[in-house]
């Protein structure tokens, strides 16, 4: 006996869209206009050993810095360090400037603008 063998009836034609055109160039975009737009770069400040010129945050006021020194934690870890390793030599940290933190104040209203700390 011979197997019958089965037929797949007939494909129909499908209908495609039709194919893209690639050298089509993009339509136009409209011009973009932002308005009057004031855009204002500043440079970053950086609060150091001596006093700067800066706009206090409080009074709004463009001020020149007032700087003053203070004990804070950076400067014990050092007097600490200086104990260990020489024995005698731990209280430089209270004499020496730049070894402690520094804070800026507005010289006409008192706010602090800024602490430069040690550590």
């Amino acid at each position: 006996m011979k197997p019958q063998q089965q037929a797949y009836p007939p494909q129909q034609q499908q209908d495609y869209p039709p194919a893209p055109d690639y050298n089509a160039q993009p339509a136009p975009t409209p011009p973009y206009h932002a308005g009057n737009t004031t855009v204002v770069v500043t440079a970053p400040v950086f609060y150091g050993s001596f006093p700067i010129t800066t706009v206090c945050n409080n009074c709004h006021e463009n001020v020149t810095t007032v700087v003053t020194h203070e004990i804070g934690s950076g400067s014990w870890l050092l007097c600490l360090v200086l104990f260990l390793f020489t024995g005698m030599c731990c209280f430089l940290p209270f004499c020496i400037s730049s070894m402690q933190d520094h804070v800026h104040t507005c010289p006409k209203c008192q706010h602090t603008i800024a602490t430069k700390r040690l550590m």
